[in-house]
């Protein structure tokens, strides 16, 4: 798939920059739904070594309703910006933006392993993508997302909001039994109740929905066989 971006800008950028240009494309971030059905979703999972200043990405796309998987890729590539936390989307995007390019046709919906709304700016890196390619996303786990819940219901199915600052961010999930809650909240396009009513359509059994369950068992597989994240810089 050729990547036909709405906004593009550099990713090599200082710190300074890239908040400059974080606080630009969060004003750009649609809150409401503009989802109909997808013909195509896409899951997107990530893997940082640190150690190594190494960042990993899986995609894996599928065909709704039957979820046939349609394409895949997992790529790695070296970090070249600072480990800011709120500004992860600039080590994390370029890689993401590669395997997106080569997992098959243009997905309509990407579910991503990474913060959306429930962010400090805004604009975490499933909302950043959105906003790039002008896809509804929705953050489906991930880790650095703000707000809080109350406890989750053993039950699977059970779910509860999310809520920081008075305001509902996106929900906590029971997606199986004894598993810790998934957190659910929406990138790019889709609002609170799009966003949960996707990820609960696309659950197979697993913790996370099936394009990112296969996505994220991509990178496992990778990091199993070679003791750590793929050693070939294949995007840079």
């Amino acid at each position: 798939m050729d990547i036909d971006l709405q906004f593009a800008h550099a990713f090599e950028v200082t710190p300074e920059e890239a908040f400059r240009i974080q606080q630009d494309l969060a004003r750009r971030v649609v809150r409401d739904n503009r989802l109909g059905v997808p013909s195509v979703i896409m899951g997107v999972e990530l893997l940082r070594d640190r150690g190594l200043g190494r960042v990993a990405a899986a995609a894996v796309s599928v065909r709704w309703p039957g979820l046939e998987v349609v394409g895949r890729a997992i790529a790695d590539r070296a970090v070249r910006f600072p480990p800011i936390r709120d500004l992860a989307a600039f080590a994390e995007l370029p890689v993401m933006l590669h395997v997106l390019s080569e997992a098959g046709p243009r997905p309509d919906l990407v579910l991503v392993g990474a913060p959306g709304w429930a962010h400090p700016a805004g604009l975490g890196p499933a909302a950043h993508l959105g906003v790039l390619l002008g896809i509804p996303t929705i953050a489906c786990g991930g880790k650095g997302h703000l707000g809080q819940h109350l406890p989750v219901p053993a039950d699977p199915g059970a779910r509860v909001a999310l809520i920081h600052r008075g305001q509902v961010l996106g929900e906590a999930i029971r997606t199986r039994p004894g598993g810790a809650p998934l957190i659910v909240t929406p990138g790019h396009g889709l609002d609170v109740q799009a966003a949960t009513h996707w990820v609960r359509a696309l659950l197979r059994g697993h913790r996370l929905p099936e394009p990112s369950h296969m996505a994220a068992a991509m990178l496992r597989d990778a990091r199993r066989k070679l003791g750590t994240l793929l050693r070939e810089d294949r995007t840079s």
